[in-house]
């Protein structure tokens, strides 16, 4: 469903494995984007065909190590723990790899194999090092190896993927699902909704495959419209990211959220009492925990940064109402420097603002004392 093109690149993969040639893939996209389900999908065919499937995770709260990833692949090439009937630990890098080496041989051997290492972006610099060593050494076997990383922050495994590209790897980047694939998915599920309805999921969600998946968990009238709800999972998964923020970054989204999706950087600058450089390295740090996102042609000539609805929704409702009100009232007071600019906006403010929302009651230092720039910017 709206993913022909790239299971297609990951079932040639599996071919080319079944046909007895090593074979690479990279599946490339930000979380949500679908890589778990296109893995999935590639397990499930693969599987269909006769192979001996091993699903890896390449890091997080389970890694206890360096090479915990490697320890982990062989724990699942094995069948049993590192440590446990006489198998060693990984103690080296060159361990690691020789072992690696044999037992994908003799494994593959048996009969064909598809290794997917997730999130392998977490893994560390050690691990894809030695994923590049393995992928220079292994002879031609019935092996299909992907590997899933986050796009935007591949760092450590930079030259692993520039390596297994000039060997030939398959690349595959899920795009989000269009207005027409989201109606057809709805309609699969059993959904009676109407295409309108679809389009305001498509909407909510920009095609997220992860965000769609939860909205659609949910009750229809709790799903869009003035009843609609952010999924907790969803909720939990930003509230992760905006917990590992600067203070002052978190201070700035919070102003951002109660405007428009779109960021007025000037506008947050006067409100924030911030040098427009200090609002843009605040920007900068939202970009990459995946809070905000940059449209290059919102605006003629430079583009835009933005929120995207749901991640509005949850930093919006993280607020209480007072803080929501005095940052409201700041908003309208700098918007009623020109209140010829965007009049309707300015009352949306001062309607929001409450008590606080008639022209000149602005709080004092409503945003400033939590929102100053860095020692560093």
């Amino acid at each position: 469903m709206g993913r022909e093109h790239e299971t297609a690149a990951l079932r040639e993969t599996v071919a080319a494995a079944a046909a007895g040639r090593t074979s690479w893939a990279i599946v490339s996209g930000p979380p949500g984007s679908g890589r778990s389900r296109l893995l999935a999908e590639a397990a499930r065919e693969a599987a269909a065909r006769g192979f001996t499937v091993i699903r890896c995770a390449g890091g997080g709260a389970h890694s206890a190590g360096a090479l915990d990833p490697a320890a982990r692949l062989l724990e699942q090439l094995l069948g049993a723990p590192r440590g446990r009937d006489g198998a060693g630990p990984v103690s080296s890098q060159t361990d690691a790899l020789t072992m690696l080496l044999t037992v994908l041989a003799a494994r593959s051997g048996e009969t064909p194999l598809l290794c997917l290492l997730d999130d392998l972006d977490d893994a560390g610099g050690a691990f894809a090092g030695l994923l590049r060593m393995l992928a220079g050494l292994l002879p031609d076997l019935p092996l299909a190896l992907a590997v899933a990383v986050d796009g935007r922050r591949a760092g450590t495994v930079d030259g692993l993927l520039a390596d297994l590209s000039r060997q030939g790897a398959l690349w595959v980047e899920p795009e989000p699902l269009t207005p027409e694939e989201v109606v057809l998915l709805v309609t699969r599920r059993g959904g009676g909704e109407d295409a309108a309805h679809a389009a305001a999921l498509h909407r909510r969600s920009e095609g997220n495959p992860f965000l769609l998946s939860h909205l659609l968990a949910l009750p229809a009238d709790r799903r869009t419209g003035p009843r609609a709800r952010v999924p907790a999972a969803v909720r939990s998964v930003v509230r992760a990211r905006l917990a590992r923020l600067d203070p002052s970054t978190r201070a700035m989204l919070n102003c951002a959220s109660l405007d428009e999706l779109t960021l007025d950087v000037e506008l947050l600058s006067a409100v924030c009492e911030l040098r427009t450089e200090a609002v843009l390295h605040h920007v900068d740090e939202a970009l990459r925990e995946g809070l905000l996102v940059w449209d290059p042609d919102t605006v003629a000539g430079g583009g835009s940064y933005r929120f995207s609805p749901l991640t509005r929704e949850v930093v919006h409702d993280a607020m209480t109402p007072p803080e929501r009100q005095r940052l409201h009232a700041s908003l309208a007071q700098e918007l009623a420097r020109h209140p010829g600019d965007d009049p309707r906006r300015l009352d949306t403010h001062r309607a929001a603002a409450g008590p606080l929302g008639s022209p000149g009651d602005r709080p004092r230092r409503a945003v400033g004392d939590r929102a100053r720039p860095r020692t560093d910017t």
